[in-house]
């Protein structure tokens, strides 16, 4: 009898932390709480069809998934997560070893089957038959056509890096909840496009089972960014100084893993496009625009740290010589691509 009560209990209060996850890491996880901004993605997924956080390093992600996934998981019987991520490495020796971390540790043993190897393709989390979490890689997700389930979390983790046949297999599954995170790398992209949409739809007053919910996260945000030392791992005031140091205050390293700030310009462009456009639209004074030296314009570069050790370089030229020289000892990678600003 005793050990019927004490089901019913733990029944009664998987129901009551069905839509609310902090409650459930308090309550069976026994994990440090989430901090503010964490409980702002738990308040986002609980409300919103979309959730997009897009995030500076070391501020609780790998954390957050895992324990968000098994409280979908075991607050709503017969759900399914798919989770995908840029290689079956890292959802294999990251995401899920959390997530096998989380259960492991919780108050009541779930029990559950997990796969064995970091590699293993799909890695799987069984709660039951027809009750799991799945990890694809970015290559192979689209082998997760096919599973359906009425209550359906999808992951899409180091999100802004993600090919856009990647969304459409993960729209394909009829998801009832996305999130997609990760560091904003590139300045282009589905990832992007969500979070342009989640202002959109903010403007629209889209209802939030329909809306996209966008949220930055910087690692200047973090609870410990006052610290000189985070006693969990979270970013503290010596990897961000030092980060900024090492890679530059403007760099593009900085903004997008520190600052959690959209780039202009990806970090795969070195030289914005509209500038080779001007030079190569440029011609030499009293030369004819037909000439054939009009045509064998280019550019190099000679990039520094932009640190002040020694000089960015970049030259215009043509067959007939130089046309123009742009120097700068402050000069990383982004002035670089700006040009002008140099």
């Amino acid at each position: 009898m005793r050990n019927c009560r004490e089901l019913e209990n733990v029944v009664k209060l998987l129901k009551i932390c069905r839509d609310k996850p902090s409650l459930f890491n308090k309550l069976f996880l026994k994990r440090p709480p989430y901090w503010s901004r964490q409980l702002d993605l738990c308040r986002s997924v609980v409300k919103h069809r979309i959730t997009v956080a897009y995030t500076g390093n070391m501020v609780g992600k790998d954390y957050w998934v895992a324990c968000i996934v098994v409280w979908w998981l075991l607050t709503r019987p017969e759900s399914l997560c798919i989770i995908t991520g840029p290689s079956q490495l890292l959802l294999g020796s990251v995401t899920f070893k959390e997530i096998k971390r989380c259960l492991d540790g919780a108050v009541i043993p779930f029990g559950g089957k997990f796969s064995s190897g970091m590699r293993t393709s799909p890695a799987v989390i069984e709660i039951a038959s027809g009750w799991h979490g799945l990890g694809f890689s970015t290559t192979s997700v689209e082998r997760a056509s096919g599973q359906h389930a009425k209550h359906l979390l999808a992951v899409v983790e180091e999100a802004s890096g993600v090919d856009d046949f990647v969304f459409d297999a993960i729209d394909s599954l009829g998801y009832e909840r996305l999130v997609c995170i990760g560091n904003p790398i590139r300045a282009e992209g589905k990832f992007v496009d969500l979070i342009r949409q989640a202002d959109r739809d903010r403007a629209d007053q889209v209802p939030p089972r329909l809306a996209v919910n966008a949220i930055r996260i910087p690692s200047t945000e973090s609870p410990h960014a006052h610290l000189e030392k985070s006693p969990c791992g979270l970013a503290d005031k010596t990897w961000i100084d030092s980060t900024r140091r090492k890679h530059g205050e403007r760099s593009l390293y900085v903004g997008a893993h520190i600052d959690a700030r959209i780039p202009d310009v990806s970090a795969a462009h070195l030289i914005d496009p509209a500038w080779l456009d001007h030079h190569r639209a440029a011609q030499r004074p009293g030369v004819p625009r037909n000439h054939y030296i009009n045509t064998t314009r280019r550019i190099s570069c000679d990039l520094s740290e932009g640190v002040g050790r020694d000089s960015t370089c970049i030259m215009v030229l043509d067959d007939w010589g130089l046309l123009e020289v742009v120097l700068s000892n402050g000069a990383g990678l982004p002035e670089a691509a700006a040009g002008t600003d140099l």
